[in-house]
């Protein structure tokens, strides 16, 4: 079920999206047609596109492993930058190959007025993706969050500070 809210998420019924994912959760977050790929995740992004950001933050903090980059986004929407920062580190220890987990970090740092921390990084983003544009990042961000600018904005506030064209 949880595939299926995904899908809905981001392409369809959002209203239908929601029930999936929290039915899905109710009976222990496995997708019959996904396994455990999706086991858990659908739900606080449902509950993020629906506005009800406290409280898709309260289920991730619950789940193991916490997921640090949704948590992030969570955060930075509610314009907590700090707590934003922390899980966006915690995502980058864990995954430091990660582009957008990158990207975000020096966001999140930019927001923060470290901006230079945030040059450097999108130095070594730009680096390794040439192609990057601001641009871009955010048309994939307002797609992915089917255009709530309450979730894409702050994705791009502190890019906009770097003047990344």
């Amino acid at each position: 079920m949880n595939g299926a809210a995904l899908a809905h998420r981001m392409f369809g019924n959002e209203a239908l999206a929601l029930d999936l994912a929290q039915r899905a959760t109710a009976i222990g977050g496995l997708d019959g047609m996904f396994g455990s790929y999706f086991a858990n995740n659908t739900l606080p992004s449902c509950l993020m596109q629906a506005g009800r950001l406290d409280e898709a933050v309260e289920l991730m903090l619950a789940s193991r492993p916490a997921p640090e980059r949704e948590l992030y986004t969570a955060y930075a929407a509610l314009g907590r930058w700090e707590e934003a920062l922390i899980w966006i580190q915690r995502h980058t220890a864990s995954f430091p190959t990660s582009f957008l987990g990158q990207v975000d970090l020096a966001n999140a740092l930019a927001v923060l007025g470290r901006l230079e921390e945030a040059r450097q990084i999108m130095g070594r983003v730009l680096a390794i993706v040439p192609t990057f544009t601001l641009a871009r990042y955010e048309r994939g961000n307002r797609v992915g969050w089917r255009d709530r600018d309450q979730l894409v904005a702050p994705l791009v506030e502190g890019l906009r500070k770097l003047e990344i064209a």
